[in-house]
């Protein structure tokens, strides 16, 4: 609690369908596609084999936050693809993109068993940057398991494989998990100071600066975590605005939950009907991934909401629609 205030002090100054449609499959559904991903498909179709497997590869991790379900097809076939071909490179990143893909989908199991695959293979063929990155994947798994401590452990054995390499890719990744560890055990300081450096990463490093919005949204989180609702609800509006809308449903589905939230718990903030638009819009982007958790938060929230305005009505309708999500995520 001192810790908190101490960091609060310090930081004072800084600036609805059906239920069956929410669970339906998104292959077939209409979505927004991005050209370069189009492009992708067309060239895998017509490539040699040496060049089908990174093609595949590329096409899965460009779906990875808009479509898994979908990444996962062509992950699954870049990896047949570069087994073939002896493709060791393309064969670690599949794993990799491949447990992503199901990490996104909440199949926690399956992730685990492409991340554990990924790292022995990238250490049985000495792929050290996919190394670093199988160990960050690992701890990134283990933060959406609330296992932070574990976290941590495993992003501290990429973070040497990174420096030796120079990698500002796997840097920046690094220091990004360390700072969503170190703030899920509400170490405000030592988070801020981690996220602060991806940020500084990715803004130096001209070929990542269109990722600097990830570690941004979680500086957010960490402002937000911190009592610093006014900091924290600029940064996730500003966090917003540079997210492509067609690139990445998962953080935009992320970012506009929490300012639902925002607007929900805030006393000096409070606003129903701006929490419930952007509540809708985190369901929406929810069920465009296919993720049954952050559909499933998503009708809480607006259950919560419904309830505060006395609309029993849409309360009671909320919590069975979360109902049959935490059902069909539990199963």
């Amino acid at each position: 609690m001192q810790q908190k205030c101490s960091y609060i002090f310090r930081k004072a100054f800084a600036a609805l369908f059906a239920i069956v449609v929410a669970m339906m499959p998104l292959v077939g559904r209409a979505q927004q596609i991005d050209p370069k991903i189009d492009t992708l498909i067309k060239q895998s179709l017509t490539t040699p084999d040496s060049l089908t497997a990174r093609i595949n590869n590329e096409i899965c991790w460009k779906l990875r936050n808009v479509n898994p379900e979908v990444a996962i097809q062509y992950g699954m076939k870049a990896l047949e693809i570069a087994k073939n071909t002896n493709d060791q490179v393309q064969e670690v990143k599949s794993y990799a993109f491949l447990g992503v893909c199901q990490r996104n989908l909440d199949n926690f199991e399956e992730a685990l068993k492409y991340y554990n695959l990924g790292i022995q293979k990238a250490t049985e063929f000495h792929v050290d940057d996919q190394l670093g990155y199988g160990y960050v994947n690992l701890g990134n798994l283990l933060i959406y398991q609330k296992q932070f401590k574990e976290a941590e452990k495993q992003l501290n054995k990429a973070l040497p494989i990174a420096e030796k390499l120079g990698d500002s890719s796997v840097l920046a990744y690094v220091y990004l998990n360390l700072g969503r560890a170190r703030l899920g055990m509400k170490d405000f300081d030592m988070s801020e100071k981690h996220l602060m450096h991806a940020i500084q990463i990715r803004t130096e490093c001209k070929k990542l600066n269109s990722q600097v919005s990830v570690p941004k949204k979680y500086l957010a989180d960490c402002h937000a975590t911190a009592g610093l609702t006014q900091l924290a609800l600029n940064e996730y509006m500003e966090t917003f605005k540079i997210v492509d809308d067609i690139g990445d449903y998962d953080l935009l589905g992320e970012l506009t939950y929490c300012i639902s939230n925002i607007y929900y718990t805030d006393k000096q903030k409070r606003n129903y009907d701006s929490a419930l638009y952007y509540a809708n819009k985190s369901l929406n982007y929810a069920r465009n991934i296919g993720s049954k958790k952050a559909i499933s938060d998503a009708y809480k929230i607006m259950a919560d909401i419904y309830k505060s305005r006395k609309d029993y009505k849409s309360v009671s309708d909320c919590y069975i629609r979360q109902m049959a999500c935490d059902d069909s995520l539990f199963k």
